[in-house]
């Protein structure tokens, strides 16, 4: 009887970190075999309560015994010789040691044997035959009934103790499907020893059926997710194996905390192949399976699968969820319906050399100018003096920066050149300092950064479809799905093409201007129901250049299809265009690269006008000044 966990004993953080590499204590070779010390895609790993471990050796059809620090030296516990047929899971009584196994019956179905105390003895205790009825987990409530995850047949079922002659389905109809009432090929399943929760690995999703309930709620679903295994510590925070990234990633209750994907504590989110094994064995993954959650320590074993070993990765220590932004320090003293006075432009300064282009303007809160050469990798500085490059090496095409004005430090969005994939990352260029730091290095591609009045980092994955936000208190290791789920099609949250957005810090919301379905998000931090609103659409917004916000969240943005800049205010919904430029046919385009507020709600704007004839062009920053 698999009872409540000992709270006195129990000594794992709220939120847990583990070590980089993990320690093999089973299978010490990247290779598959038969012998002692080695394993072939074994499938589970399950310690007794004197940690010894206990595998899964599945395409060996036997169970392995190893001590807790032996790695080299296996028991055969149970074999083909005693009728085992590939062993999918197992479960251990950790108060009488009593182990009892899934395997596949000779009927291509499966059974649930139980070890007797001869160790090369089993009895069969539950048997289920027929065509397509595939199991892959095992797990026992309080009153020693047993759930089976009976992936074929798509549906969770309870054998009843003490006889398990008669089953009643507990979750799932039966047939595929991605209603709450269905589940497609469940895998792992975890029981809460409390409540009798049932958490399912399903596809693509994790699934809760509370006691009794005749359908499932969704906590998680995201498409870069297979999960296999499932485990709950004491906090409620669940332990997730997925065998298409190769990770294992930490769901908690909160999403603030661990964001709509969940934080990966181990593994690296890519596949991973047998020659880069090889060369970097202990970590990442490759195709995990089986997972054990020491409820004493909150140490992980997993089941490596395709690299044919069981690997420990033991806790080191816990994060912090960010602090809450200090609202006091958001003021704003704009109104609502700003005028400026467009009719008489200053133009603060003209480019000379016509191969410079802004990819972006950022003026910080001393109001001093940032411009991004993104021809020419640089990042400059406007001052009364003229133009000067602060940071001339070292980048690669950057996209966006934020200056601290209380250091005059830069963060910096770029990629890096060091890689032949898309790989964004942000570097930390100091005051006075000739090299920059590399803070992150993330998957795909990113043309938008934000970073609040902590130091968090947020950034828009336009190839994920998601916007990540990469924690300071971690150092910037962990980052969390703040916004979308990627390519995931079960729900109305999809965000094709993200690129650029705003954060309303005091509020917790982002707004996200969705180019490719000509529509505003408004998404707010922390929801539940994982979505965002539509606050304003309209086909105008499909041929935006460029975006930009004021302080009280007004949108405007500049048409490539119409000569001028547009205002959305957001509380009514209403648009207006607040800048017209005449007509001028020996003009060729007009585009604008960047434009932003400074604090006095003053508009500046780098505009290019490229003519029809000597292919001149016009290349400066203007301002607007506001009428108060």
């Amino acid at each position: 009887n698999n009872s409540t966990i000992n709270s006195s004993i129990y000594s794992s953080p709220f939120y847990p970190t583990y070590d980089k590499f993990g320690r093999i204590v089973a299978g010490n070779t990247l290779e598959y075999g038969k012998d002692f010390n080695h394993l072939n895609y074994p499938s589970c790993v399950y310690l007794d309560s004197k940690k010894n471990i206990y595998i899964c050796d599945t395409e060996n059809n036997r169970i392995m015994k190893y001590s807790r620090d032996n790695p080299t030296n296996g028991t055969i516990i149970v074999d083909a010789f005693s009728a085992i047929s590939s062993p999918k899971d197992l479960y251990i009584d950790q108060k009488t040691d009593d182990v009892y196994i899934l395997d596949r019956s000779e009927l291509n179905c499966y059974r649930v044997l139980y070890l007797l105390k001869n160790p090369t003895q089993t009895k069969v205790i539950i048997i289920l035959n027929g065509n397509r009825c595939e199991a892959l987990s095992i797990d026992f409530d309080n009153h020693r009934n047993i759930y089976v995850s009976e992936t074929e047949n798509h549906r969770i079922v309870k054998w009843l103790s003490p006889n398990y002659d008669e089953f009643i389905v507990v979750a799932g109809n039966g047939k595929p499907g991605k209603l709450l009432h269905q589940l497609t090929s469940p895998r792992g399943i975890y029981i809460n020893k409390i409540n009798n929760d049932l958490y399912i690995a399903d596809y693509k999703r994790i699934q809760l059926w509370t006691s009794g309930s005749t359908i499932g709620k969704t906590i998680v679903r995201t498409s870069f997710f297979s999960p296999y295994d499932i485990k709950q510590d004491r906090y409620s925070n669940l332990y997730v194996t997925d065998d298409v990234s190769h990770t294992i990633q930490l769901f908690s209750q909160s999403i603030e905390a661990t964001g709509l994907e969940g934080i990966t504590i181990f593994g690296i989110p890519k596949k991973r192949t047998y020659k880069d094994g090889l060369i970097n064995a202990t970590d990442y993954l490759y195709g995990p399976k089986g997972l054990y959650l020491d409820d004493t320590n909150g140490d992980l074993y997993v089941a490596d699968s395709n690299f044919h070993r069981i690997l420990k990765i033991s806790i080191n220590g816990q994060f912090i969820p960010g602090k809450k932004i200090n609202s006091s320090l958001y003021s704003c003293d704009l109104p609502m319906n700003i005028t400026w006075q467009t009719n008489n432009a200053i133009v603060i300064v003209n480019f000379t050399n016509k191969y410079f282009s802004v990819e972006e303007l950022y003026i910080d809160k001393k109001n001093n100018f940032f411009f991004i050469d993104k021809y020419n990798n640089k990042i400059q500085k406007y001052s009364s003096w003229g133009i000067i490059n602060i940071i001339s090496q070292g980048l690669m095409e950057p996209k966006s920066i934020y200056v601290d004005s209380s250091t005059d430090d830069i963060y910096i969005l770029d990629m890096n050149s060091n890689s032949m994939e898309n790989i964004y990352r942000v570097q930390l260029w100091q005051q006075n300092s000739a090299n920059g730091i590399v803070l992150i290095n993330g998957t795909g591609k990113s043309n938008s950064m934000i970073v609040d009045q902590n130091l968090n980092i947020y950034i828009s994955e336009y190839d994920n479809n998601r916007i990540k936000k990469w924690l300071k208190h971690t150092n910037y290791t962990i980052s969390i799905t703040v916004i979308g789920n990627g390519w995931d099609y079960y729900g109305n949250y999809l965000l094709s093409n993200l690129d650029k957005f705003y954060l309303d810090e005091k509020n917790e919301i982002i707004y996200i201007v969705n180019f490719k379905k000509s529509h505003i998000i408004k998404w707010r931090l922390g929801n539940e129901k994982r979505t965002g609103e539509i606050i304003y659409s309209n086909q105008i917004l499909s041929s935006v250049l460029g975006v930009t916000f004021d302080c009280n969240m007004n949108i405007y943005f500049f048409n490539s299809s119409s000569d001028g800049i547009y205002q959305i205010n957001i509380l009514t919904n209403q648009i207006r265009k607040i800048v017209t430029w005449t007509a001028n046919y020996n003009i060729q385009s007009k585009s604008i690269q960047g434009f932003k507020f400074d604090s006095f709600g003053n508009l500046y704007l780098h505009i290019m006008e490229r003519f029809y004839w000597n292919h001149f062009e016009n290349n400066r920053i203007i301002k607007y000044s506001i009428i108060r």
